[in-house]
């Protein structure tokens, strides 16, 4: 019996295995299909085609990344306490931004509104590649209802993996996920407006631009959720 039992054990446990290394992580996805991008990327800019840049990034992101698990490395909150992506146990939605860029007053309130209407169904994650005082300083508009996180690359942990992401995609950049942590879609972040347009008018507009993502995150992570039970 107590064999029968060591070697359930131990089946189960391989099983757990094989489904997590059959996982593709966001960062293997960039390593084996990011340099034809960026190369090709690099040659629409040079001949000033921004429509094929965005076809590009719309491709991959659609075709490549879709379906790929965001990688699960640590950050830290600035009062102290460390977390792992899959800590947040909802469907989330990451924004990456850089301590050093500036977040208008309508891009944060749009975020803001969005966290407090969903708060309940979804984790709203900014999070900041930068250190705790530059993150605390960049930071203090959101509210309570965003949990607001760091990556400094000085700390080697996890380094590697997050110079994948924050290189390649570059910032400000939101990632809708399942709540299996895998990708819905990835967008590069805020809306590029004019930079005399009124908050109000950047509020609204950021607003509905992310709504569009956020209710296809809730269809797809209930769709999943349906086909998994």
């Amino acid at each position: 019996m107590t064999k029968r039992i060591t070697l359930l054990l131990i089946l189960c446990s391989l099983a757990i295995h094989a489904q997590t290394t059959n996982k593709t992580f966001l960062s293997d996805a960039i390593v084996n299909n990011g340099q034809k991008y960026l190369e090709e990327c690099d040659k629409a800019i040079l001949e000033k085609d921004m429509d094929r840049v965005k076809f590009l990034f719309d491709s991959i992101t659609s075709k490549v990344f879709k379906g790929a698990y965001f990688d699960n490395f640590q950050v830290e909150q600035i009062g102290g306490r460390s977390l792992r992506i899959n800590d947040f146990d909802k469907p989330t939605v990451i924004i990456t931004l850089s301590s050093w860029y500036i977040t208008t007053e309508g891009e944060i309130a749009a975020i803001n509104q969005l966290a407090k209407k969903y708060k309940k169904s979804i984790d709203f994650v900014v999070l900041y590649w930068g250190n705790k005082k530059q993150t605390r300083k960049a930071s203090k508009d959101f509210s309570s209802d965003v949990t607001i996180t760091y990556f400094d690359e000085l700390d080697n942990r996890g380094a590697y993996i997050v110079g994948k992401l924050k290189h390649f995609f570059g910032f400000p950049t939101c990632y809708y996920l399942n709540e299996d942590k895998s990708i819905i879609s990835i967008t590069r972040g805020a809306i590029s407006q004019p930079f005399y347009t009124d908050q109000e008018t950047v509020r609204e507009d950021n607003y509905n631009y992310h709504s569009a993502y956020v209710k296809e995150m809730l269809i797809e992570n209930k769709a999943s959720s349906v086909a998994t039970n």
